[in-house]
């Protein structure tokens, strides 16, 4: 695989790793990407109450990130049923092993200072994201969830991953 593979509601796109070599690469809400790991391209997303869950099966040589917006199931890439599902498919059906994989996760701040809303919908996307790992037995290697604010991560193809909280 010396593709990038965008997935988003729309389309699936696969993108040559060289155009993007050296690079960064941008995903945003309800969308989803799989990139060999001997590459030298960055992932980054900016996550509210949203959260991203990133995998990676080393043996295999295969990361993969998602950025969901609600852990409720609809057949969108904006929840984290489906975009979760599908990215764990996709990445078996390219080599991954199941018992290979592991996880970090990120996001689902609090944002909402006003406190208008009695639902917290960043907490819902992180209890999701670790019930979904557990139910799958994905050890979550580290995690940063439920700030007060903004973040930006950026996900090196070592599964390095920085981070910046926004404000």
């Amino acid at each position: 695989m010396a593709n990038i593979v965008k997935y988003s509601n729309d389309s699936i796109k696969k993108i040559p790793v060289e155009q993007f070599a050296g690079k960064t690469f941008d995903i945003i809400s309800g969308e989803m990407v799989i990139l060999p790991t001997k590459t030298n391209v960055t992932i980054r997303t900016l996550l509210g109450s949203c959260v991203a869950i990133c995998l990676i099966d080393e043996v295999a040589g295969l990361l993969a990130v998602n950025h969901f917006l609600t852990p409720a199931y609809t057949e969108d890439f904006k929840s984290g049923l489906f975009s979760t599902n599908k990215m764990l498919s996709e990445l078996i059906k390219l080599g991954a092993n199941l018992e290979n994989i592991q996880a970090k996760v990120y996001g689902g701040a609090n944002i909402n200072q006003l406190k208008l809303f009695k639902t917290n919908i960043g907490e819902m996307n992180s209890d999701f994201a670790f019930d979904y790992l557990k139910y799958k037995k994905i050890p979550i290697l580290k995690y940063k969830i439920q700030l007060t604010k903004g973040l930006v991560i950026q996900v090196k193809n070592n599964f390095d991953i920085n981070t910046k909280e926004l404000g």
